[in-house]
């Protein structure tokens, strides 16, 4: 995605946020009953409300992480174009996620406890890559599907920890490859997994491996230009398997391998040595 097209989407996220605040703000009648303006409504059909309203909005605090992933996988299905699916998803994703933030913020303010406050919901980063994999997928819409990561990213810090996740990760490369074949924009999000900490699990290697087999098959690049990208690929390959092996000898380390690391010392109270059996014996029968 150009520096342009995600100008572009984010400022349509945020005209839209400003929309609904602006009628959260000044939208309400005397008898309690939400009034919007037709020409600042969002583009929801008629029935889109009613099947919506079917299913919890609003997540509890504490609900189970499948129930509440199984109630996101739901009203997205009853989503049947993609513009409702992103209307629904800024009202019951990004603006939800946000409320979590707050409510959490202030939460952490008013209690004494040290207990760590998570800053956004359980199922934030799924739901995250779910959206993606479906605006690309179901409804051959890339540009979207990068336009929810980047919006991810930038909406908060939190947001950002806690959204752009392994599966997000992998499914904006998965978007750059086989969507555009864009492999720097590719290995930048590689890169940048590694810069921000990001595990990369066996999904995010086959991806690996298989741009490095298409860029060599394609001829949609020089000699010069294919040599650069699978140089770069090896790189983060290596770099990858360097913090896998390293975490895996810390955590793997148990009491019958620490032998191994301790050095042997003479023990100058005993008698044996080298040839010297009769000492030891001495030593034995004391």
């Amino acid at each position: 995605m150009t520096a342009q097209e995600q100008k572009t989407f984010t400022d349509l996220f945020d005209e839209i946020f400003r929309v609904a605040e602006a009628v959260d703000a000044s939208g309400t009648s005397k008898s309690g009953e939400t009034v919007v303006d037709a020409h600042n409504a969002p583009s929801f059909s008629s029935d889109f409300y009613e099947r919506i309203r079917k299913t919890p909005r609003t997540p509890k605090w504490g609900e189970d992480l499948h129930e509440e992933l199984d109630k996101k996988k739901e009203e997205m299905d009853l989503c049947r174009t993609d513009q409702e699916l992103l209307d629904w998803a800024l009202v019951e994703v990004f603006a939800a996620a946000r409320k979590y933030e707050e409510e959490a913020r202030e939460l952490g303010t008013q209690t004494k406890s040290k207990r760590n406050v998570t800053l956004q919901p359980l199922w934030y980063s799924h739901v995250v890559a779910l959206l993606m994999r479906t605006f690309r997928d179901k409804y051959q819409n890339p540009h979207t599907a990068l336009a929810i990561f980047n919006h991810t990213k930038t909406a908060s810090i939190a947001s950002c920890a806690f959204g752009c996740s392994t599966d997000a990760y992998n499914e904006l490369i998965q978007t750059y490859w086989s969507c555009f074949r864009d492999a720097n924009a590719a290995l930048n999000a590689f890169r940048e997994m590694h810069v921000n900490g990001v595990t990369m699990d066996s999904k995010t290697g086959r991806l690996l491996d298989t741009i490095r087999r298409d860029v060599g098959a394609e001829k949609l690049w020089s000699d010069e230009e294919v040599s650069s990208i699978v140089t770069r690929l090896d790189a983060i390959r290596r770099d990858a398997e360097g913090l896998t092996v390293a975490s895996k000898k810390y955590k793997g380390r148990n009491k019958w391998d620490q032998w191994k690391n301790q050095a042997l010392r003479d023990d100058p109270t005993d008698k044996w040595g080298f040839n010297n059996w009769d000492n030891g014996s001495e030593a034995r029968s004391t």
